[in-house]
């Protein structure tokens, strides 16, 4: 950044000072990154030995070498669960964008006024320089580093402890939202990030990273049937239930074989899933819809029953209430 607080111009870095690049690989190698369309396409390459993430509108954008996400809460439900640190690298409306919810800054300053048009934004309050390192030479720079002040923990800078701040905010999805799953999912993970649940974020990753997973059937150019997978607006509701209900399934054997009941990790994928229809209220929609004269046998009728309920009804349960009807 110049004095001026200028990153770019025309979409591009309007310096290159090697020390510095050899400082920015250093620090970011094997690790992941998350950059713009534009900021990868002035590097014009994937950086090597480093997981490049590139945010695009563009639904058919696919940069060789690199994973696409269409925003933010994308691109972090990409990176590893176990990563420590992930960089987010320009251009300046991601620099913007993702200041709430970073917890370290690593700055280059030049000592100079440099003509541009994207600018570094502001560091907002909370964060504190940590440390600060002049390298001397032809292009002569500083290095800063500043850390967010943890809640509930000592910075680095003066060893004074933060209170603890409380967030009325809360997580979780019910059916009756303005919001699809996939929305509320993403808004809970920036949710996760601006207040540090470790928690919640690592659980929001967990089922975002099983999207992958969700294809739809093609038919190729040859006549060849295939999948792909589903596009994010092609991703239903009942999708991501389905994954929930598999990773509670696998939760609910870990737990046992720990001879535990719960977890934190139980307890929010739980919050995401719709409350499930009681017997009583699967009998009752059975009475008032099902004639079953239309049917050989009564489980015939358990189609029609789960195409109402969807995600909502325990396919077990419905199975036992049919065998059941007198």
């Amino acid at each position: 950044m110049a004095g001026n607080r200028v990153i770019g111009r025309e979409g591009s870095i309007p310096w290159k000072i090697p020390g510095e690049q050899k400082l920015f690989k250093r620090i970011t190698l094997g690790h992941p990154l998350i950059m713009g369309r534009k900021t990868h396409e002035d590097i014009g390459r994937p950086l090597p030995d480093r997981l490049n993430i590139v945010i695009s509108r563009r639904p058919d954008y696919r940069p060789p070498g690199c994973l696409k996400a269409d925003s933010l809460e994308d691109a972090l439900s990409l990176c590893p669960l176990e990563e420590t640190e992930v960089f987010i690298i320009g251009g300046g409306g991601l620099f913007r964008e993702s200041m709430p919810i970073a917890d370290r800054i690593y700055l280059t300053v030049l000592p100079l006024t440099a003509p541009g048009d994207t600018f570094f934004p502001e560091i907002p309050a909370g964060f504190v320089l940590a440390s600060s390192e002049h390298f001397a030479g032809p292009h002569p720079y500083t290095f800063d580093i500043y850390d967010r002040t943890r809640i509930g923990k000592k910075s680095a800078a003066d060893g004074k402890e933060t209170p603890m701040a409380h967030s009325t905010e809360s997580h979780g999805w019910t059916p009756d939202r303005p919001m699809s799953l996939h929305a509320k999912l993403k808004e809970d993970l920036k949710l996760a990030m601006k207040t540090r649940n470790d928690a919640l974020k690592n659980t929001v990753r967990q089922i975002m990273s099983e999207f992958f997973k969700l294809t739809v059937p093609v038919v190729l150019e040859d006549g060849k049937k295939s999948t792909r997978p589903k596009k994010a607006e092609e991703i239903t509701n009942d999708d991501i239930i389905g994954i929930i209900q598999g990773l509670i399934k696998s939760e609910h054997i870990v737990l046992e074989a720990r001879k535990e009941t719960a977890s934190d990790y139980l307890r929010i994928l739980e919050a995401y899933l719709p409350r499930q229809a009681s017997a009583e209220e699967i009998t009752v929609w059975i009475q008032a819809n099902i004639d079953f004269g239309q049917f050989k046998n009564k489980m015939q009728a358990m189609g029609t029953i789960m195409k109402h309920f969807g995600k909502t009804a325990d396919g077990k349960l419905v199975n036992q209430i049919l065998k059941d009807w007198v």
